[in-house]
Parts: C-alpha cells; sequence; structure tokens
C-alpha cells in the first residue's frame, strides 16, 4: 500500500543520499526532544488499526472492529466507509483521488473489499480460504497481494488494473513448516518497479522472496531471524532491487532488540545487522525520502544512514505508519492514530 508515495520519493534521486547522511547524533536528540505527538480519536477505544494511509487530505485506517475509517484532516470529520462489520481489516490501499479503497481482511474468507463513495462491494478471489497478508499497487494499477501458505506453499495473486480483477499466480513458493507471513502492518509485501516484487515471511523459518519478471518466476533467500512462531520478519522496504531493510523480531519480546533488524546490498544474498539496533520488536519500516522510521509496541526509531545505526523518539506505541508531505502518521491503541512532523 506504499508504492505511490515510494516512487514518488526514489525519484528524488542523489541529493536526498547527501542530505540524510549529514545527519548527527545532536540533530535526532533534539528532534525526539522536541518531537509532538497529536492524537486522534477516531473510534472506538476498545479498537485499534494495522492499516494506515494518507491521500489527499484524507487519513484511511482500516480497523480491528471491522470498520473502514476516513478522518478528513480539513474538516476533522469521520466516516465509516462500509455499512457492515467484516473481520478485521489487515490493509488497504487508495488508489486515486477519489477516495475509493481496496482492503483485505483477516480470517480465511479470499475476499477482497471495495469501498467509496456510496458504494461497498466484494470479491472472493479463491475457492482456497485464504488470509491475505498484504499487498501492494503501484501508479499504472499493477498489484500483487500475499496470502498464508495452503498445502504448505504461499499464494500470491496479481491484479493489472488497479484491483478491479485478481489472478492466481501459482508461485512453486514452498513454506517450510511453521513458516508464514505477519499480517501486523501490511508491509511486508512491496513492488520496486513495474516488474521487480519482494514480500517476507516468518516464523519458523524467515525468507525474502523475490521475482524481477512481473511474478512469473521466484526466488528466496533465508533471512536470519530467530527460530521461533512468533518471530521473523514484520515489514520490509527496498530502495532497489539490491538494497534494502527487514525489520521485525520476536512480538513476545517487544523489548529484545538483539535480533530485529536486518540490512542486504546485495537482494538478500547476504545480511548484515545494524551497529545500533531499532528498540525492540518492529511491526513497520517506512522511508521519508530523508529517513527510515521504525514502529513497535515499544516505540519508535529513526534512522538517518538507511539502517545501519537507529536512535529511539518515542515510546508511544505505533502498529503502522505512512508519510505525507513531511508528516509521518501511526496508528496505535484505543481507536485513536497520531502524527508528527518528520526529519
Amino acid at each position: 500500500m506504499k508504492s505511490i508515495s515510494m516512487q514518488r520519493l526514489l525519484s528524488l534521486g542523489i541529493g536526498t543520499i547527501l542530505l540524510f547522511s549529514c545527519g548527527t547524533s545532536h540533530d535526532i536528540g533534539q528532534y525526539a526532544k522536541s518531537l509532538e505527538l497529536n492524537y486522534v480519536q477516531y473510534a472506538s477505544e476498545a479498537t485499534y488499526s494495522r492499516a494506515i494511509q494518507v491521500s489527499h487530505g484524507q487519513v484511511f485506517l482500516g480497523n480491528s472492529d471491522g470498520f473502514v475509517y476516513r478522518y478528513d484532516l480539513k474538516s476533522k470529520e469521520v466516516k465509516k466507509l462500509n455499512a457492515m462489520p467484516y473481520p478485521e481489516i489487515r490493509d488497504l490501499f487508495v488508489p486515486g483521488k477519489k477516495g475509493d479503497v481496496i482492503a483485505t481482511q483477516s480470517a480465511d474468507t479470499s475476499v477482497v473489499i471495495y469501498l467509496g463513495e456510496n458504494m461497498e462491494s466484494t470479491k472472493t478471489v479463491s475457492s482456497y480460504p485464504l488470509f491475505i497478508d498484504a499487498m501492494d499497487m503501484n501508479t499504472l494499477g499493477h498489484g500483487f497481494f500475499v496470502a498464508d501458505p495452503v498445502n504448505g506453499f504461499f499464494q500470491v495473486y496479481y491484479t493489472f488494473d488497479m484491483g478491479k480483477s485478481w489472478s492466481d499466480g501459482f508461485s512453486g513458493l514452498k513454506a517450510a513448516e511453521g513458516e508464514a507471513a505477519f499480517a501486523a502492518s501490511g508491509s511486508i509485501a512491496q513492488m520496486v518497479n513495474d516488474s521487480t516484487y519482494f514480500f517476507a515471511s516468518g516464523g519458523k523459518e524467515s525468507h525474502l522472496f523475490e521475482s524481477n519478471d512481473f511474478g512469473k518466476s521466484w526466488e528466496s533467500k533465508k533471512i536470519p531471524f530467530d527460530t521461533a512462531a512468533s518471530s521473523g520478519a514484520f515489514s520490509i522496504f527496498f530502495w532497489n532491487a539490491w538494497q534494502g531493510v527487514v525489520v521485525g523480531g520476536d512480538y513476545l519480546k517487544p523489548n529484545d532488540r538483539s535480533n530485529n533488524c536486518w540490512i542486504t546490498k546485495n537482494g538478500g544474498r547476504s545480511w548484515f545487522k545494524p551497529k545500533t539496533a531499532p528498540g525492540g520488536y518492529r511491526s513497520q519500516v517506512i522511508w521519508t525520502g530523508k529517513a527510515l522510521y521504525a514502529s513497535g509496541t515499544n516505540g519508535i526509531d529513526i534512522s538517518l544512514d538507511r539502517g545501519l545505526t537507529w536512535t529511539k523518539i518515542s515510546d508511544e506505541r505505533a502498529y503502522a505508519m505512512t508519510y505525507e508531505r513531511g508528516t509521518i502518521y501511526a496508528t496505535t491503541k484505543s481507536g485513536k492514530f497520531f502524527y508528527f512532523k518528520a526529519i
């Protein structure tokens, strides 16, 4: 759900690299000290969101109560976009100015949801009971989603018409016993460009899966996260087909920073740890054009050197994040999201 912003940011080029590489720990310290979190109550305090996107002055949130909410930043009005709740919404994508939403849900429903002004419909994309973990699309309407393994194989589906139709691209990607994909923030899948797709897994084994031919074929590389049902890759960001960062860890050990971030410069063929890791388990990583931000249940970190060193800037819980026009938006507990100025 991040490709539109990502492609715009990547177009900034070498000037951006020079800008963020000049950051210092003192700069980050001052930034963290002056950081102001602005909270918005958009839903019941018994709920939370794992999916957020900002488009044309509106915040869209996929919520644990099964509703998609739209919050207007100017009027401060909140609206539920679906009439009746679905199982928990785990990811969403807003393809254009109209504010239409494509959303996926938890539970093994195999259903993609389409919402807009006075419009609501669903599409069952498979006869198999799919648990859809994450999706990504670009401005051309090309995209894919990843679902948990069925009969031992990850399920990958593709669209070339902005989600109006989906085709089963059986990948032959065998999952190890106890391996799956985490749906913690809708960010384990990424389109780097029109033909290069990535997604990552976790559990008893963690892998990075890559396709360079529109999903026709895939290869996998192991990511050395700890082996546990609650551990692995929870979010990825790649600048290109070679350079990327993966965050995660063990969600049952929120303060453990020993093995929660891996960096690659060769498309996952080898990995190395940061010099200073994020402050614990992390469910989301995003790129603003100047910095990486990583968030989790015990706070938010920033990196100005492409993940080599991380500094914690807030202790606030943040499940999912997105970036738009100089501002970070993040979901948290109690039916709230918050926003703050990016560095």
